[in-house]
């Protein structure tokens, strides 16, 4: 199952825009973080 969710991050007074996709599948617990922040 894949999830889609849109949020926001606090940077001071700025709000950003942050984007997370998740996968939920069976097998042994783990996660991996695919990419890097990127900060305008």
């Amino acid at each position: 199952m894949i999830a889609h969710i849109n949020t926001v991050a606090f940077q001071g007074i700025e709000a950003l825009d942050v984007d997370v996709q998740v996968s939920i599948s069976s097998g042994l617990p783990s996660f991996t973080i695919v990419g890097s922040p990127s900060v305008p």
